[in-house]
C-alpha cells in the first residue's frame, strides 16, 4: 500500500487586512550617512476559513473519530497568516558594500489544520527574528555575500490545540 498526498483546498477562507509601509532613505546627508536609509511595515490580517465536512472525513477516513475532533473545533484562521506582523530594516548602501539588519516579528499562525490522527491543528507560537546581510561587490560581475539568520537565535515552538486543551511539541 502506498500513501500519497497532496494539497488541496477544503473549504472557503476570508482575508481582510490592512499593511502600511515606509521607506525613507537619508540621501540628502553628507558623506558616507548618505547610504543609510530604512524600511519598516505593519500588517494587520483578519481570517476565516471553513471546511467542507465530506473532504476532512475523506482526510481521516470514515471510522476516524479525528474527523468528528476536528469538526467540533475546526481553526477559524487561515493557514499560514498572523494577525499582526511588522518588519524593521536598516540598511546601508554604498558603490560597492551594502549592509542589511532587519527584525521581522509575527503572531502565532496556523501551520497545518489537520497535523495528526486526533484531529488537532498545529500552530507556531508568536516570535521574532533578527537578520542580517553583508554585500561586497569588488569588480563587475563579482558580488560576495554573507548572511546571519536569526542571530539572536529565538527558538520555534510549536503546539497542538482542538479547541479545548493546548499540547506543546
Amino acid at each position: 500500500q502506498v500513501l500519497v498526498s497532496q494539497p488541496q483546498n477544503t473549504g472557503d477562507e476570508k482575508i481582510k487586512g490592512l499593511e502600511l509601509g515606509i521607506q525613507k532613505t537619508f540621501d540628502n546627508l553628507p558623506g558616507f550617512w548618505s547610504g543609510f536609509g530604512l524600511q519598516a511595515n505593519y500588517t494587520i490580517l483578519d481570517s476565516k476559513a471553513s471546511y467542507d465536512e465530506a473532504l476532512v472525513r475523506k482526510v481521516f477516513g470514515e471510522d476516524s473519530d479525528g474527523a468528528d475532533n476536528f469538526l467540533r473545533n475546526p481553526p477559524s484562521q487561515g493557514q499560514g497568516l498572523s494577525e499582526h506582523s511588522y518588519n524593521v530594516v536598516v540598511f546601508y548602501e554604498a558603490d560597492v558594500f551594502s549592509a542589511r539588519l532587519a527584525y521581522n516579528w509575527r503572531d502565532e499562525y496556523l501551520l497545518s489544520p489537520i497535523s495528526g490522527p486526533n484531529g488537532w491543528a498545529l500552530y507556531e507560537e508568536a516570535r521574532g527574528q533578527l537578520d542580517a546581510n553583508l554585500t561586497f561587490s569588488p569588480f563587475e560581475g563579482w558580488t560576495f555575500f554573507v548572511d546571519a539568520t536569526n542571530i539572536l537565535q529565538e527558538e520555534f515552538t510549536r503546539f497542538w490545540d482542538n479547541g479545548d486543551t493546548v499540547a506543546f511539541d
